[in-house]
């Protein structure tokens, strides 16, 4: 502690202060914290005095620790002179513990309690450390606290005990508040102690000011401790109490006590939606009251708050339950509500005892109820007064002991004298004479009237329906039969209505039945947007007003006027931006076609029709070039408009919830107005000077905030409508921004459709001589090519007949080695019949008779594949003349093409594109005729082509079907030779007797001979065929073919090995035969079928 660089302190454990010296030093610093830790601490008789003349700010704070002091100072106190002037000290007391004396002296510091601090206060104590048995100093008198600020921070809960001593004594004029939410409980535990002064309390202002706020909790005397004179809250030297909306306050009381003591000009206020309660058990102090009002103090219930005073157990002794002394106060406000009763005892009791010129206001209560049950004191009365005292009652009904309501009452004030009042000195105001009267005799009951409750006059209320600058009637709710008028509008005549003879305002309508109320304004009369004007409503002498604010209808529109344009704006830029793209694309197109056209031109610098539209071409582009910049300018601007747009939008946007939001706040105000001002009225007809100021400072805060909000919408509106106004305006300019851009795009699209139009024309003329020349080229071409065709389908023709004159000559030899063959045959058949026995001439007749029938068929397929031959030569022979007849037209076409060609680019360079576009077209299809036969003509030359190739393929299997022929008739003549020579050998040996077995054929050589029986030699000569060269047609695109047939001096022979001078005539004629049968057979297989045509 005597350390000043250090701020913090942690507790590590429990221990006891046993330095020497009561005051320990305590180094000056700005923020000290002890943090207990939970540990304990008994400081015995030691306290710490922080600086009082320190010349800056100071703050102690103790979190979460358990305290021990005998000392009267407490373990931390200010005491001695003054802080000086602007610098605070204070001591935050953080979930803290504490037994012993006084916890803080502390008259000239703050103290504020947090979390959960418990403070008891005692005579003695043991120290939970070392068993000793302290005893505190002024031996139980102590208070736990002896300050000038002490503040219970919200959510906190202060629950404080003494032995003998005031729990809080708030010094020369401070301060004790107990904040929102928080809670504070204090009791007193024995009766034969004293505190320090004299006083016996357990809260005691000294001048200071009491503040229970909003939602907090007080709990006094709990414990009911029985004590003479014991007050549990006791405001003196002009202190006040104040209990805030929603705060409780609750005090048990027991015999002797004075629950609520006030003295000299000290008050209490119940506010708005406050409760006090008093539960009382035996009688007070005597000559005091339950609630003691002494001198020119006052207790005020106001404005909807409650007052409950429960008395019970009072037995014989007399009770005054409340008393208000000379020139006192008790006043209860609009809608308050008391419940002031005393139940049993047999002693004399009354509810109100009334000093001289002392005073009981009650204003339009909800309900304020004196009553005495079960008290059976002749004596016994509501009343009881020294002196003359005043009760009134304004705007009121009232209901004594028959149950009856009588009123209502403007007002009614009663003379109190003795135990009641009197008729004759009563003060009536009704709505009628008879009511009057009754409520003055009402005065000479209340000497014996054991209740008397006093209600509101009416339930009065009054609503309007929300009302713009567009409200042409006037509606709401009030009171049924209420009268209603308006206040605060220009043009609204005087009304008619009386509502009654004390009211002196005429009213427009009257409410019915249902309390519905309207009122259609008159013609002319308009309702100005965000300002106010009240309306009035008068039932049973309760006027209740409302002040109305006029919401603005009308800036919203300009709001969504804004808006609109804003779109509209935004439209037309972005169909303007279009606009100028299109235009600029345009132009670039023109510009594009005009170079064209220069370019052309300059290829035809004699030309002057093509000049001159390339001249126009660029003329056109350079009225687009104009129009482009001109759009794009457009855009531009109508881009800015639309910035102006939305910024005025946004703006109007803005002040139309500024607006909205200020008559909000407008509504909000007028009813918080009308609400406090109608407090104000209570409290001032109460004569609660307190309530009235603090209600009109209200009202008047209230009226001023209305009002400025008023003003902030007024203005806002005017924001709006000039916003509105500029969006319009850069709407329109984005608008015509959008024509001009528009008109720009046509005259652009105008000038470069003129401009790709004398391209066109440029085109048509140079594309037409171009077009006809190149016609005429490809019909050159074309006839150079058909005639190529034609040339190489009658090459193709003429070849083809010659390989089908080929192919019949093959087959006419074919069909003689046939003959000769079966000749043959016939032969050695008849050779042989002389010896069927014979195996080797049987043989040599069935290889003769085989060999015949081959020869046949090779004979019959060479007479097919010659016919074959004759029809490809016939079908060649027809593409040759349609191939030549498609050169004629193709030749033709060509020098038709080549005439129009001409006759085109005279036509181009006239500048005539009409006839250059039809000696164009008729060159094209020159060129269309001679591509057509050419087309003709090469199909022609391919078919012809294919009929040559097939034919070649003809003339080859003919030649191969009369070398199968030749083969077999050579066989037939070596078989038929040999079965003649054998047969020839066996009649010899017949003849000669010899021995018959051997088979000799002679030798083949070029020719055959043998001798036959009978004498019969036949001898066969076998021509020999040359085979003519083939010479194929040149076709287009291809390269001239030869093809020779193969050449022979044997063409068509089958030649049998020859045996030769050695030969041995034992030699086996059957091996000789084998041989030659195997050469045949192989010869068969090589025939080739008329349809297996080869490819060229």
């Amino acid at each position: 502690m005597a350390d000043s660089t250090v701020s913090v302190i942690n507790v590590q454990s429990d221990f006891v202060m046993d330095v020497s010296g009561d005051r320990q030093s305590y180094a000056y610093r700005p923020n000290l914290i002890i943090n207990g830790n939970n540990h304990t601490i008994d400081f015995q008789k030691k306290y710490f005095e922080a600086d009082p003349t320190s010349s800056q700010n100071e703050s102690f704070t103790i979190n979460d620790l358990n305290m021990y002091g005998y000392s009267w100072w407490g373990p931390v106190t200010i005491k001695g002179s003054k802080p000086k002037d602007g610098i605070d000290h204070s001591v935050v007391f953080n979930n803290v513990t504490y037994t012993g004396a006084q916890l803080m002296y502390g008259i000239y510091t703050k103290a504020f309690i947090k979390g959960n601090t418990k403070i008891q206060s005692v005579g003695s104590y043991v120290s939970p450390l070392d068993g000793s048995t302290q005893t505190t100093q002024g031996l139980g008198n102590q208070q736990n606290f002896q300050i000038s600020y002490l503040e219970v921070l919200p959510g906190a809960t202060y629950t404080g005990t003494t032995t003998g001593g005031t729990n809080v004594e708030v010094y020369d004029g401070g301060s004790f508040i107990v904040d929102k939410g928080a809670t504070v409980n204090l009791q007193r535990t024995d009766a034969s102690k004293s505190n320090e002064r004299g006083t016996n309390a357990l809260i005691d202002t000294q001048g200071g000011n009491v503040e229970f706020k909003d939602g907090s909790t007080v709990i006094l005397n709990k414990n009911a401790l029985v004590k003479d004179g014991f007050a549990p809250i006791y405001i003196e030297d002009g202190g006040n109490l104040t209990v805030d909306k929603n705060a409780t306050v609750s005090i048990t009381g027991a015999t002797g006590n004075i629950p609520v003591r006030i003295d000299g000009t000290g008050t209490v206020n119940l506010n708005e939606g406050s409760h006090m309660t008093i539960t009382q058990n035996g009688a007070p102090k005597l000559g005091y009251g339950f609630i003691n009002i002494k001198g020119t103090g006052g207790f005020f219930v106001a404005s909807g708050s409650t007052l409950d005073l429960n008395v019970t157990g009072t037995g014989t002794k007399s009770v005054n339950a409340i008393n208000v002394a000379n020139d006192g106060q008790l006043s209860f406000a609009q809608d308050a509500t008391a419940n002031l009763t005393i139940d049993g005892g047999t002693g004399e009791a009354h509810l109100l005892k009334v000093g001289d010129d002392a005073n009981i206001n009650i204003y339009m209560p909800k309900s304020v109820l004196f009553k005495i049950t079960d008290n059976d004191d002749a004596d016994s009365s509501l009343f009881k007064v020294s002196g003359t005292g005043t009760l009134t009652g304004q705007y009121v009904k009232i209901i004594p002991d028959d149950g009856n309501a009588y009123g209502p009452y403007k007002s009614a004030i009663y003379t109190l004298k003795g135990n009641g009042s009197s008729s004759d000195t009563a003060t009536v105001e009704g709505e009628t004479a008879e009511d009057e009267q009754s409520g003055k005799a009402l005065a000479d009951t209340f000497a014996t009237d054991k209740s008397l409750e006093f209600v509101s006059a009416s339930d009065n209320f009054i609503k309007v329906n929300p009302v713009t600058d567009e409200t042409t009637t006037l509606t709401g709710k009030t009171t049924a039969g209420a009268y209603v008028t308006i206040s605060g509008l220009k043009g609204i005549p005087e009304g008619s209505l009386t509502a009654n003879s004390y009211d002196s305002t005429k009213y427009l309508v009257q409410a019915d039945k249902d309390g519905n109320w309207s009122y259609e304004l008159p013609t002319g009369v308009s309702l100005p947007a965000n300002a106010s004007f009240e309306v009035i409503s008068s039932a049973g002498f309760i006027v209740k007003t409302a002040t109305v604010v006029i919401n603005d209808a009308e800036t919203p529109k300009q709001a969504s006027s804004a808006a609109g344009s804003l779109i509209n704006a935004n439209s037309a830029a972005d169909v303007t931006a279009s606009q100028a793209k299109a235009t600029s694309a345009a132009a670039s197109d023109a510009a594009s076609y005009a170079s064209e056209a220069q370019s052309i031109a300059g290829s035809h610098a004699d030309n002057m029709e093509i000049k001159s539209l390339a001249s126009d071409a660029e003329k056109q582009s350079q009225i687009a070039l104009a129009a482009s910049k001109s759009a794009a300018a457009s855009s531009s601007a109508a881009a800015s408009a639309a910035i102006v747009a939305s910024s005025a939008a946004s703006e109007a946007s803005s002040a139309a919830a500024a607006v909205s939001n200020a008559d909000a706040s407008a509504n909000s105000a007028a009813a918080a107005y009308d609400s406090y001002a109608s407090e104000a009225s209570a409290a001032s007809a109460a004569n609660d000077s307190s309530g009235y100021a603090t209600a009109s400072s209200a009202a008047s805060s209230a009226a001023a905030a209305m009002s400025a909000a008023l003003s902030t919408a007024q203005v806002a509106a005017k924001v709006a409508v000039s916003d509105a106004a500029a969006a319009g305006s850069a709407a329109a300019v984005a608008s015509a921004a959008q024509s001009d851009s528009k008109n720009k795009q046509a005259t652009a699209a105008t000038a470069r459709s003129q401009a790709l139009d004398d391209l066109n024309k440029i085109k048509s003329l140079t594309d037409y001589a171009s077009g006809a020349s190149s016609s005429a080229s490809e019909a050159g071409q074309a006839s150079t090519a058909t005639s190529a065709y034609a040339s190489a389908a009658s090459s193709s023709a003429s070849e083809a007949g010659s390989y089908a004159h080929q192919a019949g000559s093959s087959a006419s030899e074919a069909t003689g080695h046939a003959s000769s063959a079966t000749s043959q045959a016939s032969a050695a058949s008849s050779a042989a019949s002389r010896y069927p026995s014979d195996s080797g001439i049987q043989s040599d007749v069935s290889i003769a008779s085989s060999a015949a029938s081959t020869a046949s068929s090779a004979a019959s397929a060479a007479q097919s594949e010659a016919s074959t031959a004759s029809s490809a030569a016939s079908h060649a022979s027809e593409q040759a003349s349609i191939a030549s007849s498609e050169d004629v037209v193709s030749s033709s076409a060509a020098s038709v093409a080549s005439s129009a060609a001409s006759a085109a680019s005279s036509a181009a360079k006239a500048g005539n594109s009409s006839a250059a576009g039809i000696y164009s077209h008729a060159a094209s299809a020159a060129a269309s005729s001679a591509k057509s036969a050419e087309s003709q003509a090469s199909s022609a030359a391919s078919a012809a082509a294919s009929d040559d190739s097939v034919a070649s393929s003809a003339a080859s299997a003919a030649l191969s079907d009369d070398a199968k022929a030749s083969s077999a008739a050579d066989v037939a003549s070596s078989a038929t030779t040999a079965a003649i020579s054998s047969a020839t050998s066996l009649a010899d040996q017949s003849a000669t007797g010899s021995t018959a077995g051997s088979h000799i054929l002679p030798s083949t050589g070029g020719e055959t001979t043998g001798s036959i029986p009978s004498g019969q030699t036949p001898t066969q000569t076998k021509p020999t065929q040359t085979k003519p060269t083939q010479t194929k047609p040149t076709q287009a695109g291809q390269t001239t073919q030869t093809g020779s047939l193969p050449q022979t001096d044997h063409a068509g022979r089958h030649m049998l090995p020859q045996t030769g001078d050695d030969a041995e005539s034992g030699t086996s004629v059957l091996g000789l035969l084998i041989v030659s049968l195997m050469g045949l057979f192989g010869l068969a297989g090589t025939r080739h079928q008329k349809d297996n045509k080869p490819s060229k």
